[in-house]
């Protein structure tokens, strides 16, 4: 039996006996694809549902299965990139298959980009094509590949109308107040609409404590404290506090855009609140700085370590009655456990790290700091 090259996905037993049988035909070397925009569940049963149309028509046309290809919850509109997809036209390049299936053509091409590579890879190579539902497309002659280029058209037309039916919906359905579904929001129950009570607290308390000039630093704490999770189970972080406590819901609200309506589930705080939560979370003073971020506002992120654990003290952020600034340790964060782990007030500490890179600069032998050895 020949080695096939398969997809990540979990096929089911029976599928994978019929794909590997494909492998023992004599005729020519092929390869199937499939994809699905959107797979809610994860189970990839519309990737199945493909394959198994195409196990047909291998049959029908005698060919020889090299290897199976899927793309699972990615749309072939959007331009985000497709391995399995980009995994075929590798192998199809090399030599290794001179036929594709797909169960319509839809699912190979919805741009129009795409199809012109796609059509000079098949010109070039000699790769034919077939679908179970629009038969075989003939990519050698300029009729065929004016048939391709009108399907793809007709596909990204189809794409973008349902682009606007979806957005013009979810439009109609914010403006009306109604929950668009999703993950459970922290605070209410799944379906949305419904406070659940513990959480609903610790949100208004929360949201109190910023507003009386806690740092998120503490609230994060806090919330892990006494036990409070996401609604996926992991433990609070700052980023993730931030964006909850911004969320129009807090405040009985729904958004679309920049623009807010009034919501059917109930308000956790007054709006007033919720407004200067926002201003406070939004204000850039008060973000934390990381390695990541190019924007460097403090001398020492990302530089300065703890003397506690040698760990980067990358935390910036505001506390006491004067909102000093102060790098922290990131062991502060989420834990009590932060005895002797650094916190120094940032001005003073990067005024003096200056004063000392500025002297160093002006001694004689501060050329040789920037000559190689």
């Amino acid at each position: 039996m020949s080695r096939l090259r398969l997809p990540t996905l979990d096929l089911p037993t029976g599928l994978l006996a019929r794909l590997h049988r494909l492998t023992e035909a004599s005729g020519s070397p092929g390869v199937m694809y499939a994809r699905i925009s959107e797979d809610r569940e994860g189970a990839g049963l519309g990737v199945e549902r493909q394959l198994e149309d195409q196990c047909a028509l291998f049959a029908q046309l005698g060919l020889r299965l090299t290897g199976v290809y899927a793309d699972n919850d990615l749309s072939a509109f959007t331009g985000k990139p497709r391995p399995d997809y980009l995994a075929m036209l590798a192998d199809l390049d090399a030599g290794r298959a001179k036929v594709v299936t797909a169960w319509h053509t839809d699912r190979l091409h919805r741009n129009p980009k795409e199809l012109e590579t796609y059509i000079d890879l098949a010109e070039r190579r000699g790769v034919v094509t077939h679908s179970v539902k629009a038969g075989p497309l003939d990519l050698a002659t300029p009729s065929g590949r004016a048939v391709a280029r009108t399907l793809c058209a007709w596909a990204r037309f189809e794409s973008e109308h349902k682009g606007e039916r979806v957005r013009a919906a979810r439009r109609q359905a914010v403006e009306q107040g109604r929950w668009q579904g999703g993950c459970r929001p922290f605070g209410f129950e799944a379906d949305g609409t419904t406070i659940r009570p513990a959480e609903a607290t610790a949100i208004a308390r929360a949201s109190e404590a910023i507003v009386a000039g806690a740092s998120l630093r503490s609230v994060v704490r806090d919330l892990n404290e006494t036990g409070h999770r996401t609604t996926r189970g992991h433990t609070w972080t700052p980023v993730a506090v931030r964006d909850m406590l911004r969320r129009p819901r807090n405040a009985g609200l729904t958004h679309y855009g920049t623009e807010t309506f009034p919501a059917r589930w109930p308000a956790i705080v007054p709006e007033a609140t919720w407004r200067a939560v926002v201003s406070l979370l939004s204000d850039p003073a008060r973000r934390t700085n990381t390695t990541g971020n190019n924007r460097v506002k403090w001398l020492g992120s990302g530089l300065y370590v703890c003397g506690a654990c040698g760990q980067p003290a990358l935390r910036v952020s505001y506390t006491g009655n004067h909102r000093q600034p102060a790098y922290r340790c990131k062991a502060q964060d989420n834990t009590r456990h932060s005895a002797g782990h650094v916190a120094r007030a940032a001005p003073p500490l990067d005024d003096y790290v200056e004063r000392l890179i500025v002297a160093r600069l002006q001694r004689p032998d501060a050329t040789s700091l920037f000559t190689a050895p």
